[in-house]
């Protein structure tokens, strides 16, 4: 009864929403007692419309263009099958042929370079990170702690034995 209640008072909240927004929360309500899952509402937030997207690659130009001959020629054909068949394709292709797409890749890498550095430019730089007590502390040891490891440990291994060490000068402090 409490159940249904909730689910009473939910369904009214949303009839007096806007149609748009009230039409996902009641399918949402009619299928979950059924079992299925009914689709999410569309996130539209002005950080998603201005995520730059990434450059498209040679290969893939090929592929949109040509694609919708491969399909009219292969009506039948699965997504997985044409998708093979335009790599071989692509595969085959002399250096000369490609050279169209490769500059066009090219110039579409070069576009979001720039506007990924001006887009870089406009954030505000992230504040420095607190200095904790330790990581002042291991500022001012590491040399001494370092001095004290084996030369014949390098790289990962003599760096982890020197925090080792730098953690037991903490702990005895």
């Amino acid at each position: 009864a409490e159940y249904m209640g909730i689910l009473l008072v939910s369904m009214l909240s949303s009839i007096h929403r806007c149609a748009a927004r009230a039409a996902v929360p009641m399918m949402r309500l009619a299928t979950a007692a059924k079992g299925v899952k009914a689709p999410k509402a569309p996130k539209s937030s002005d950080a998603e419309t201005s995520k730059l997207k990434r450059p498209t690659n040679a290969m893939f130009l090929y592929a949109s263009e040509v694609r919708p001959k491969v399909k009219a020629a292969n009506p039948s054909m699965s997504l997985p099958e044409m998708t093979k068949t335009i790599a071989a394709q692509w595969k085959a292709l002399d250096d000369a042929a490609k050279a169209p797409f490769v500059a066009k890749a090219a110039a579409l890498a070069a576009q979001y370079k720039t506007a990924k550095d001006a887009a870089d430019a406009a954030k505000p730089p992230k504040p420095a990170a607190k200095m904790t007590p330790y990581t002042s502390f291991v500022r001012d040891n590491y040399a001494k702690a370092a001095a004290k490891v084996p030369a014949s440990l390098v790289g990962r291994e003599r760096t982890m034995e020197t925090m080792r060490v730098l953690s037991a000068m903490w702990k005895a402090k």
